[in-house]
């Protein structure tokens, strides 16, 4: 797990692109953006946000792209790394990260904030 810096306006992935990290937000805010309408915030992570683990956890693509709204302080974790904690705990805590995970792709993210961006 590393601490990174990425600046207002920074990619930190792509729609379509391989699930090989997820990330803990720290400080900032993250944006996350449909390539079926990429003007418009799906969704906006704040401090303590986690993004990325549902197609990392699902063997998928990523949905959206991720990108900062701000500055951003950011912890990422490579895939492997995850895989193996989430190995060592108990089973409890696995099937209840497997089922959390199931649920966010089935839902329709009717609570999202679907916000124009701002230029």
């Amino acid at each position: 797990m590393r601490q990174v810096i990425f600046n207002k306006g920074q990619t930190l992935y792509r729609a379509g692109e391989k699930a090989d990290r997820i990330f803990v937000l720290l400080n900032g805010e993250v944006g996350l953006f449909s390539p079926l309408n990429p003007d418009v915030t799906h969704l906006r992570l704040e401090d303590y946000g986690t993004f990325g683990e549902t197609e990392v956890i699902n063997g998928q693509l990523r949905r959206f792209t991720a990108r900062c709204l701000e500055d951003c302080e950011v912890l990422e974790m490579a895939k492997q790394e995850f895989q193996a904690r989430l190995d060592s705990t108990d089973l409890l805590i696995k099937l209840l990260v497997k089922s959390l995970t199931q649920h966010s792709v089935m839902m329709t993210p009717l609570q999202a904030q679907q916000r124009p961006n701002a230029a």
